[in-house]
């Protein structure tokens, strides 16, 4: 699996469309 160091931003920007597309 990727490092957490690595998947943190991708979680925040993850996380950041979830906010803005709740649709999804």
């Amino acid at each position: 699996m990727v490092k957490p160091n690595t998947r943190a931003p991708l979680i925040q920007f993850l996380q950041l469309l979830v906010a803005h597309h709740p649709s999804m």
